[in-house]
């Protein structure tokens, strides 16, 4: 069995660049977003934090060969990024906000001459209902950085 890998948050290391806040399809109306998130983002970075460790532990996530390599991560990560975007239509027909916070997760020193420790992006993705105000976590995608 694996030993369990604590998730932890880290300040911006300095090999990393400077996070970047975007604003998708409608920029000015993307921005609205920033406003409706505000009083859930507690709650929802407790909620991605926790995403997080449960991706860090799930075998059907991280692998003992292949990509991402459990062995690799060493359970840091650090806030690498934010896009905002605002859907009136499309796959789900109830207007919504969506949120996209980007981490880069840090993988151990396996180079002497390394600088960089960054392994494995994740985007997680969450949904702000307009009509309730309701956020939901809808998952990571892995291709980030």
């Amino acid at each position: 069995m694996r030993p369990y890998i604590k998730a932890n948050l880290i300040p911006l290391p300095t090999w990393a660049r400077e996070p970047v806040i975007e604003f998708y399809e409608d920029e000015e109306e993307a921005k609205k977003a920033v406003p409706a998130f505000q009083p859930h983002m507690s709650a929802i970075l407790t909620k991605i934090h926790e995403e997080i460790e449960a991706f860090f532990n799930n075998p059907d996530c991280t692998y003992d060969e292949g990509f991402p390599k459990w062995a690799r991560l060493t359970g840091e990560y650090y806030w690498s990024g934010t896009g905002y975007i605002e859907f009136l239509e499309g796959v789900n027909p109830r207007p919504h906000y969506r949120l996209s916070w980007l981490v880069a997760c840090l993988e151990k020193q396996w180079l002497e001459s390394q600088k960089d420790f960054d392994y494995l992006g994740l985007d997680a993705t969450v949904m702000l209902w307009w009509d309730t105000g309701e956020w939901e976590f809808l998952g990571f995608d892995t291709s980030s950085i």
